[in-house]
């Protein structure tokens, strides 16, 4: 079996799957297609949980930036 990368088709996939990411502030899994709470940050779309995890990353960015798992765990 021969898989082939295509930019395009990845893209069109992660809105048709609704993949999952995770919360840079909490670490939470998020589905993309259905987040209600995102924000760009350096041309990249970061999707929360609540939003009181949007405003954590909002007022300090680069403290969530590049972490994938959050790491602060907190009730929502």
């Amino acid at each position: 079996m021969y898989l082939l990368f295509n930019p395009t088709l990845v893209g069109y996939l992660r809105v048709w799957r609704n993949e999952m990411t995770k919360d840079p502030v909490c670490g939470m899994d998020i589905e993309e297609g259905s987040a209600q709470h995102k924000c760009e940050h350096d041309g990249k779309t970061y999707f929360f949980c609540s939003a009181g995890c949007r405003k954590a990353f909002e007022e300090d960015p680069k403290r969530y930036c590049g972490h994938e798992t959050g790491g602060e765990h907190h009730a929502h």
